[in-house]
């Protein structure tokens, strides 16, 4: 398991443009920016990936699965 932290969109409200989205809907439950939870491998680097978090101060992401057997 990897921590990460949530991160929130920093784009104002437009007329043009919805609001930008403060958090997500992880696993059935609302996380909001600033908020650190532990997550799989997988799910770290696809929220990383997509800017929608960082991970946590002294965390590693590494780019290969640590648990996949070779």
């Amino acid at each position: 398991m990897f921590e990460i932290e949530i991160i929130g969109q920093t784009r104002p409200a437009s007329p043009l443009r919805s609001a930008p989205r403060a958090g997500i809907i992880l696993h059935g439950q609302a996380r909001f920016a600033g908020e650190c939870i532990s997550v799989d491998w997988a799910t770290a680097l696809h929220l990383i990936a997509n800017g929608r978090a960082k991970p946590a101060p002294g965390v590693v992401i590494p780019l290969v699965d640590p648990e996949r057997r070779q």
